[in-house]
């Protein structure tokens, strides 16, 4: 080996080392990390009818990218012999350059991007992209080998990766003595190595796609989520993740849940009523979960909650100042063997004393990370897989209580419930709906209002259009900043001021448009376009929206 080549060697293994990504200590049986992929479930259903365009093999060295035909064949034969689908060889060799230092999840990623671009520039109709990539850090070693798999839309389909963590590569023993000859030994057994964990990879994927058909969201029985009448139920997916009711914390922090009648009666409540308590003592997190599941209880349940615009619940208050997080756990990767629900959130303050009425529009709900490998196509409320209650740091432990967790298919504030108040008893965010939601304010709601107005025209003597577009641009700037939230509170805070502000009529069309609420937004874009000046990007997002928004 040359001195050049072994300290570029020697400076990619120390990389890759410090990524934790060579040398495993443990191998697993599995064949390979495929990362779920919202287009898997599809490629698996199209298996022994698609079509493949299959590039030359990227030989990935330290210095330059080398091609493999030979290899590129042995795929193409492979997919025919398995009944996989129908392979086309493509022309274009795919230049990843030289193989800089980096961890192999980067060069993986990096490898995702180039293929799906190689592939929608290229002239072979097919429905999918197949390519190998071998990284060879020296002429002697193989590394790690990537298999990536995109569809026509550039979405990776069914790609993964395989590195010493995995049996089938450490017990290979990818290494070569300095012929040429063995060199090439090396890399047909390398492409051996990634079809047969293709293989098992499918093998695996076609009898939970087939169950996953089974799976479609079922509608609710009944618009009452959670009564809590009976016991609370619990089990485990055999995967070992708990079903039904949960706790969940983080450091320092604790969460117990049961179910109770010694409670303070909640309004209209029926003699016996059963509610859930909730205790808590949080340093940092912790709450309640329902992961929806059957009836036996050791399979995950997705239901469809079309249709419904609100999530309400019943929740005893202890005016404590403590942050509630309430969320909705949404889709789920076909297949998946984690909790990968996606979730959709709303905080309030516990500022209040007693029962009241709580019911949240799923529109003013906001993804959260929780870094579980989710997916991110929206809050489509079909399937749903649960919900969850949690609070942030609370002062020393307190005891919540919570009854009727309950869809609701048209909101509340247009329906209350019979004897209640909407003063008193029932809480909407309608702060953070356009224009308050077009409700008219409460007697405490005008009273903030003219709280508000007397403030804010304190600085703006007289001058409400003045004062208006302060809070319109504050509004943008917490819009850009990510905030959306705070960003409508300043844009209604604005409306309330001047209402025709163009600036806050414009933030209530573009946040309506990001919520899906296209019929609104329309709304909003005519009355920011009438209240004027002229502008083209306003007119543009008007038009465009037009064109594309459903009929």
């Amino acid at each position: 080996m040359n001195p050049p080549r072994a300290l570029a060697l020697a400076f990619f293994l120390l990389a890759v080392a410090a990524a934790g990504a060579h040398q495993a200590q443990v191998t697993t049986p599995e064949p390979g990390f495929r990362p779920g992929s919202p287009a898997g479930a599809q490629f698996v259903a199209d298996l022994g009818s698609a079509t493949f365009a299959v590039y030359p093999t990227i030989i990935r060295r330290a210095e330059r990218t080398a091609h493999s035909f030979v290899s590129q064949e042995q795929l193409i034969t492979f997919l025919h012999e398995a009944g996989i689908g129908q392979a086309i060889a493509a022309p274009k060799r795919i230049d990843r350059g030289r193989m800089m230092p980096d961890s192999q999840w980067n060069i993986f990623r990096g490898g995702l991007a180039a293929v799906a671009d190689a592939f929608a520039q290229s002239p072979v109709a097919a429905d999918y992209a197949v390519v190998l990539e071998i990284l060879v850090p020296d002429e002697d070693l193989v590394f790690g080998i990537q298999c990536y798999i995109v569809n026509a839309a550039g979405e990776n389909a069914f790609s993964f990766l395989l590195n010493e963590h995995h049996q089938l590569f450490a017990e290979a023993g990818l290494v070569a003595d300095e012929s040429q000859a063995a060199r090439d030994a090396m890399i047909r057994h390398a492409t051996h190595v990634a079809l047969q964990a293709l293989e098992q990879q499918v093998a695996k994927a076609r009898p939970c796609a087939a169950a996953e058909a089974g799976k479609a969201p079922i509608p609710p029985a009944s618009d009452l989520v959670d009564g809590f009448e009976t016991r609370l139920p619990g089990g485990a997916d055999p995967n070992g993740i708990p079903l039904g009711f949960s706790t969940f914390n983080g450091e320092r922090s604790m969460a117990r849940i049961g179910i109770t009648t010694d409670h303070p009666p909640v309004p209209g409540e029926t003699p016996g009523n059963a509610v859930l308590q909730l205790e808590l003592g949080v340093d940092t997190w912790a709450g309640v979960l329902h992961r929806f599941a059957d009836e036996s209880g050791d399979q995950w349940r997705g239901y469809d909650w079309t249709g419904a615009q609100e999530l309400s619940f019943w929740l005893y208050g202890r005016n404590s100042g403590t942050t509630l997080v309430v969320d909705v756990l949404d889709n789920r990767h076909p297949c998946s063997v984690t909790d990968d629900a996606e979730r959709y959130s709303y905080q309030f303050t516990d500022n209040f004393s007693g029962w009241r009425l709580f019911s949240i529009p799923f529109e003013v709900m906001v993804r959260k990370e929780v870094w579980n490998g989710a997916p991110n196509d929206g809050l489509g409320l079909a399937p749903v897989h649960g919900w969850a209650l949690a609070s942030l740091r609370t002062d020393g432990k307190v005891i919540y209580y919570v009854d009727e967790v309950r869809l609701r298919r048209e909101p509340l504030m247009q329906n209350v419930p019979a004897g209640l108040s909407r003063e008193t008893d029932i809480w909407v965010p309608v702060n953070e709906l356009p224009m308050f939601g077009g409700y008219a304010p409460t007697a405490w709601q005008e009273k903030a209002n003219q709280a508000f107005l007397a403030t804010a025209l304190a600085g703006f003597p007289g001058d409400r259009e003045a004062a208006a577009e302060n809070f319109a641009r504050a509004g943008w700037n917490f819009y850009y900043q990510g905030n959306k939230s705070t960003a409508i509170k300043r844009f209604n805070q604005a409306w309330l001021l001047d209402a025709d502000n163009q600036h806050a009529l414009w933030g209530f069309a573009v946040i309506s448009r990001e919520r899906g609420k296209a019929d609104a937004a329309l709304h909003f874009y005519r009355k920011a376009l009438e209240a004027g000046p002229a502008d083209p990007r306003l007119t543009q997002e008007y038009e465009r929206l037009k064109r594309t928004a459903p009929h």
